[in-house]
């Protein structure tokens, strides 16, 4: 139990230099960057790369999936080994919005998290 509170402690410190910025992809779309701070659960080639961490609203722990990372962070570090499971990292990553129109024709707003950089803490 105690492990457990100094992790979430930890976490909560980390995620408190959380921060948050906004860039401008090539294709014109507007892209946030974000760091966080969270433990590699694993990698699933349907569900991406699974990473734990603490849900700033409710104080709770989640559940976190990135479908993309890009060529220079899987260099800094290989996310695809089973060796890196359990391991805390600061992220990066950008969220994308896409649209998507369904069978019926309804479109749907989606967006897509890209890992751009990978440090173990």
């Amino acid at each position: 139990m105690k492990t457990k509170t100094k992790f979430i402690i930890m976490l909560l410190v980390s995620m408190a230099t959380a921060y948050s910025s906004s860039v401008v992809a090539q294709d014109g779309t507007k892209s946030q960057i974000k760091t966080i701070v969270g433990t590699f659960d694993g990698y699933d080639e349907e569900d991406g790369y699974s990473f734990l961490i603490l849900d700033e609203e409710d104080g709770n722990e989640k559940y976190m999936f990135f479908t993309k990372i890009t060529d220079e962070a899987l260099k800094m570090v290989n996310l695809k080994s089973k060796a890196m499971e359990g391991q805390k990292f600061e992220l990066s990553y950008s969220t994308r919005a896409y649209t998507e129109k369904d069978d019926s024709g309804i479109e749907e707003t989606y967006e897509e998290y890209t890992i751009t950089e990978v440090k173990k803490v």
